[in-house]
């Protein structure tokens, strides 16, 4: 249908299912796919299609989709189907608003064939609303549940994609573990700004941070459909939510705190959501049962009890169907490891092999922040385990000593103070193996009796409190002023930190670690640590990346 035409345009009521089926076709190399459709009460041009041009209509349609009612999705999916019911075809666009949409559509071929100007529909589309009129015109993004724009060559890990765009200089990125034992100035201990100037500073680089990744957040089809955190009260402690659509029709707003500024808040609550669109939009690499039969030939298959998220059961590796690649940070070897454990809050861990959480998840903007997020995540739960389990005492650690260790961490103390709260902390590090300092932060409501808590984790005992403050009374703040708060996957979803038992008060400990000196810790007791990469182009284009991280329990190394 395509062949002897540069550009084909696809409009009426029967457009949205002939576009589809084209598609599927494939689009020529040389060809354009443009088309107009409805979408709700929404009318959609775009995007247009080439044969090497990521971002299709089944791409907008799950972006739509995901924003939107989920009447809307089913309507649409229902009248594209093999089977669609009679009647299902969308009324046709008549009047006004289709000579409107044809104008639209024949300016935008004169912009795609002369290139005189810039074409809306080049990975963009434009939507307009039927009862207002008003237009949007949006960047669109590959979406990763898209049979066609979501394959494999076209996803890549951090780590293996090349470290300049200079093709005479193209050197392989560092394996993760490389990244993690090399050092880096994120590593070192920073001070908050000092002065007005210096605030000035801060704030600025925030700000180029969030512009740089305005691509993800767009009202209809953005990743991340908006910031909603106007109605937030700012004090004591900075807050910021992100909206997005995990499904049609199922919606979550991810909250997040700074303690100095907005911009910083919303940065943060950027990351917090990428890590839920991680988990529950994307899914793994899952290796096909021809390659699988290959790789099961050349890497190691970690078996499910070998890894610290297992749930107990007993489950053979020749049980388990689908199987994801993953890289040792210890040494770099390439295993392959259960998919239910890289996703273990869906449906590939339906039958519950793993624990439900959050662990080991996690997003930044660089590939090798996203791994210290996901590390210190994963060995925060290695603490609260050891914690339940008694492994070692846990040391009520000493407020003055936290106030002295900063400006920030007096802050902190004193807005606990202020929203009516007695906060205590408690130092897990001994109880997870003293890889890496953890903290517990908890608190009591006086109303209901229910124990509230935050863990956090970092290469010194002061950030691990910090963040094990901020967290638990950035909660609390939000608590204060809506009802159900979300800041992101639970941790540990039922764990009642009430029946952790406080040992005697011991001041906050001066001492650190390094992330080589983690890694090495995990060797020497025979545990590992395997990244997994998120297969996320579309975060990539926002400059964020995730990253799955899994720990070993150590009795049944790898290998």
């Amino acid at each position: 249908d395509l062949d002897g035409w540069d550009t084909v345009l696809v409009t009426g009521a029967n457009g949205r299912r002939q576009l589809l089926r084209l598609l599927a076709e494939g689009v020529p190399a040389g060809r354009r796919l443009l088309g107009t459709w409805t979408f709700g009460n929404r009318a959609v041009v775009g995007p247009v299609m080439t044969a090497d041009t990521p971002g299709c209509w089944c791409c907008a349609a799950l972006r739509l989709g995901a924003g939107a009612d989920a009447a809307d999705s089913a309507d649409l999916w229902a009248s594209v189907g093999p089977a669609a019911p009679l009647g299902a075809l969308p009324p046709g666009l008549s009047g006004p608003l289709a000579g409107m949409l044809g104008n639209l559509l024949a300016f935008e071929v004169f912009r795609l064939v002369t290139g005189a100007l810039p074409a809306e529909t080049r990975n963009q589309i434009v939507v307009q609303d039927l009862d207002s009129l008003d237009v949007l015109t949006e960047p669109l993004l590959p979406h990763p549940h898209c049979p066609y724009c979501a394959s494999e060559d076209r996803v890549t890990a951090a780590w293996d994609t090349p470290a300049t765009e200079n093709a005479a200089t193209v050197e392989p990125r560092p394996l993760p573990g490389d990244l993690l034992r090399a050092p880096h100035p994120d590593d070192e201990l920073t001070a908050p700004p000092a002065d007005g100037a210096a605030d000035e500073d801060a704030a600025r680089t925030l700000l180029a941070a969030l512009e740089r990744r305005d691509v993800l957040v767009h009202e209809r089809a953005g990743v991340f459909t908006a910031f909603a955190d106007e109605d937030w009260e700012q004090t004591p402690l900075k807050v910021s939510t992100v909206l997005l659509g995990v499904a049609p029709g199922r919606k979550r707003r991810i909250s997040a705190v700074d303690i100095h500024t907005v911009a910083g808040a919303r940065l943060t609550a950027l990351f917090r959501a990428a890590e839920v669109y991680a988990e529950h939009v994307v899914p793994p690499r899952v290796l096909d049962a021809w390659t699988l039969r290959a790789a099961i030939g050349r890497w190691t298959r970690v078996a499910p009890a070998e890894l610290t998220v297992r749930s107990g059961l007993d489950v053979p590796s020749d049980q388990v169907a689908h199987w994801s690649e993953a890289v040792s940070l210890t040494d770099g070897r390439t295993v392959l490891v259960p998919a239910g454990a890289v996703r273990t809050l869906g449906g590939w861990n339906d039958r519950g092999h793993f624990e439900r959480t959050s662990a080991g998840t996690g997003a930044a903007g660089s590939p090798r922040a996203a791994l210290t997020r996901a590390l210190g995540t994963a060995l925060a739960l290695d603490g609260l385990r050891g914690a339940v389990r008694r492994h070692a005492a846990l040391p009520a650690v000493d407020h003055s000593s936290v106030a002295a260790a900063g400006p920030e961490a007096l802050f902190l103390l004193r807005s606990a103070e202020n929203l009516g709260t007695t906060v205590e902390i408690l130092d897990l590090t001994a109880a997870g193996g003293g890889l890496l300092p953890v903290a517990l932060a908890r608190l009591t409501d006086p109303e209901t009796g229910a124990v509230r808590w935050a863990t956090g984790s970092g290469l010194r005992h002061r950030d691990a409190v910090l963040e094990a403050l901020r967290d638990l009374l950035g909660a609390e703040q939000l608590r204060a002023a809506a009802d159900g708060i979300d800041t992101g996957d639970p941790l540990w979803a039922d764990l009642d930190a009430s029946t952790l038992v406080a040992g005697p008060a011991a001041p906050l400990p001066d001492t650190g670690t390094t992330w080589a000196a983690v890694l090495d810790g995990l060797a020497a007791v025979g545990r590992d640590a395997f990244a997994v990469p998120v297969p996320a182009p579309d975060l990539a284009a926002g400059h964020l990346h995730a990253v799955r991280v899994l720990l070993t329990r150590g009795e049944h190394r790898a290998d």
